[in-house]
C-alpha cells in the first residue's frame, strides 16, 4: 500500500491574524499578497494545487508571521487567534491539512498554555517555532519547560528560520532570506544537538527547515551521522536538487520529509518539490516514509 504524502512544511496566514499584526506595526501585504489565507477561495485554489502535485496532505502554519508581540497579552491573544483560524481551516478540509501551532515566545507561561491548548483542544500535531524568539536563543534553558510539554504529548516542532541571521552590512534584501536563512538553520540544527535536546527531549520530534541549511557540507565529526532518532529535515532546498541529495547522503534518505514552503513553490515549481522528494523516497524502503 502507498503511503501518503505528505507535505510539513506549508504556510497559512489567516485574514484576522494578518490583520491584527498589522495593528501592531507588522508588514502583511506580501503574505496577502500571495493568496494562501483561510479564504474559502484561497483553500480550494490550495486543495486544487495539492491535488494537482500529488500532494496527500498538508501540515499548514502561521510561520513566519510570528506571535512574538512584546506584551504577553497581546502576544497570547495573538497566537490564539491565529491558531483558532488555522483549526477552522482544517475543520473545512480534514482529510487534507492538518495544522502546527504558532505560540507566543518569548513569553513561556503564555506559550506553554497556548501549546497545551493548540494540541489538546485544537488537535495541532505540533508547532513551528524559530530560533530566537524576542531575541532568546531557543535552545537556552529557559524554553525547557515548553519542550517538556510538547514532549509529553509526543509532538512535532517544525524549525522555521526566523530572519534573524541577515547577513553582514549591506546585504542585498533579496539574499536576507535565501543565504541568511541556510545560516540560520545551519546553527539552529548545531545548537540545537549541542544542547542536548534529542536527548532530553527524545519523544520530541524536531524537523529543521531547509534541509539543515549547509549542516551537510561540514566535516563530518561535526555533527553526529546518522542524526538521532528524533531529528529530521524536510526537502525545501528552494529547487536546488544537488542541496537535496547533498543533505539525504549526509542523513539518510529516510530522515528528510517534504517540506515544499508552499505558497512560496506553486504551479510548476511545487510539482518540482514533489518529484524531487519522490525520487529520494522511491531509493527507500516504504517502512522509512513517515506518517503524522
Amino acid at each position: 500500500m502507498t503511503r501518503p504524502l505528505i507535505d510539513v512544511h506549508a504556510h497559512l496566514w489567516p485574514e484576522e491574524y494578518l490583520a491584527l499584526l498589522a495593528e501592531h506595526g507588522r508588514p502583511a501585504a506580501e503574505a496577502r499578497a500571495l493568496h494562501a489565507t483561510d479564504r474559502p477561495d484561497h483553500l480550494a485554489a490550495r486543495i486544487a494545487e495539492l491535488d494537482a502535485a500529488g500532494i496527500d496532505r498538508q501540515l499548514v502554519s502561521a510561520a513566519a508571521q510570528m506571535p512574538d508581540l512584546p506584551r504577553p497579552a497581546a502576544a497570547a491573544h495573538a497566537a490564539r487567534l491565529a491558531n483558532d483560524r488555522c483549526a477552522r481551516a482544517v475543520a473545512r478540509h480534514p482529510d487534507r491539512l492538518g495544522f502546527l501551532a504558532v505560540l507566543p515566545l518569548p513569553h513561556l507561561d503564555e506559550a506553554v498554555a497556548e501549546a497545551e491548548y493548540a494540541l489538546d483542544v485544537l488537535g495541532a500535531h505540533g508547532a513551528v517555532l524559530t530560533w530566537q524568539p524576542g531575541g532568546h536563543q531557543l535552545t537556552d534553558d529557559r524554553f525547557d519547560p515548553l519542550f517538556g510539554r510538547l514532549a509529553d504529548r509526543a509532538a512535532t516542532v517544525l524549525l522555521h528560520p526566523g530572519g534573524t541571521l541577515p547577513g553582514p552590512p549591506g546585504t542585498p534584501a533579496g539574499l536576507r532570506w535565501t543565504a541568511g536563512s541556510l545560516t540560520e538553520q545551519t546553527f539552529g540544527l548545531l545548537r540545537w544537538l549541542d544542547a542536548g535536546h534529542p536527548r532530553r527531549f527524545p519523544r520530541l520530534t524536531a524537523i529543521v527547515a531547509r534541509a539543515g541549511g549547509a549542516a551537510s557540507l561540514l566535516p563530518p565529526g561535526m555533527l553526529p551521522r546518522p542524526l538521532p532518532p528524533s531529528v529530521r529535515v524536510d526537502s525545501h532546498t528552494q529547487g536546488n536538487d544537488a542541496a537535496l541529495r547533498c543533505a539525504a547522503d549526509a542523513y539518510g534518505a529516510d530522515r528528510v520529509d517534504l517540506g515544499t514552503d508552499y505558497p512560496f513553490a506553486r504551479g510548476p515549481a511545487l510539482a518540482a518539490a514533489v518529484a524531487a522528494y519522490r525520487r529520494l523516497a522511491d531509493a527507500r524502503p516504504a517502512a522509512a516514509v513517515p506518517t503524522l
